[in-house]
């Protein structure tokens, strides 16, 4: 059924001729009005991914995969699967569907406590709200266009994985007590953590980093 689906969204994406990214934009009332609030995601349909909430609540052992079709009214519609194990092994969880341009409740990799509902669009880029501190990670596989002639990363909208947007004056709570505030400010996004009173306030670093220990890089910046 998957093998189905996926053969329909690859024949969905060739007759647009680009390539598409699955967003939701978060808000905090059901009508998705007013300033967006809340935690953001942004992903590439068919393929698994790993730690997407991790930058705001720690790693886990979940992964998601998320393909686009048609619900039962034939209305566009993205669905995402979520997997209790890293790479979409083990057996399938839970399958949510979230109707195309329209606000739905937050996805699960979003943190819904921190943003009930979501706008979700379907857009040739990586969407994001405005003045959003964004955590971005893209693909370093061997066959992708992810590094340069010097073998240094590359990050951009070709090799992009999926990214978690924070909304400007977010403030998020850890499980270990730590209170965390997000603000973008002259384009330089900041990072204030606090823990029993005691605060450090900093950038965070904006350049286009390889993670260690998955192939993947990072970049950190302020969406405009």
């Amino acid at each position: 059924m998957k093998l189905l689906l996926v053969l329909l969204f690859i024949s969905f994406n060739y007759s647009f001729g680009q390539k598409q990214y699955i967003n939701f934009i978060p808000y905090g009332n059901q009508w998705c009005i007013d300033n967006p609030y809340g935690v953001g995601v942004s992903v590439v349909p068919n393929r698994c991914l790993n730690d997407v909430e991790y930058f705001v609540d720690g790693y886990k052992y979940n992964s998601y995969f998320a393909y686009i079709g048609t619900d039962t009214n034939n209305e566009p519609t993205v669905y995402i699967t979520s997997y209790g194990q890293r790479n979409c092994s083990d057996s399938e969880g839970q399958t949510l569907t979230f109707r195309i341009n329209s606000c739905e409740y937050a996805p699960p990799m979003t943190q819904p406590k921190n943003s009930q509902y979501s706008f979700v669009t379907v857009t040739n880029k990586p969407s994001f709200s405005d003045n959003s501190v964004v955590n971005a990670v893209y693909s370093n596989d061997q066959n992708s266009s992810s590094s340069d002639n010097s073998g240094s990363p590359v990050c951009n909208n070709d090799n992009f994985l999926f990214a978690t947007s924070m909304t400007d004056g977010l403030i998020t709570y850890l499980q270990s007590g730590v209170e965390e505030i997000f603000s973008c400010k002259n384009g330089q996004p900041f990072l204030k953590s606090c823990f029993n009173n005691n605060c450090n306030n900093g950038t965070i670093a904006l350049s286009c980093s390889p993670n260690l220990s998955e192939s993947t890089s990072q970049s950190y910046f302020c969406s405009k």
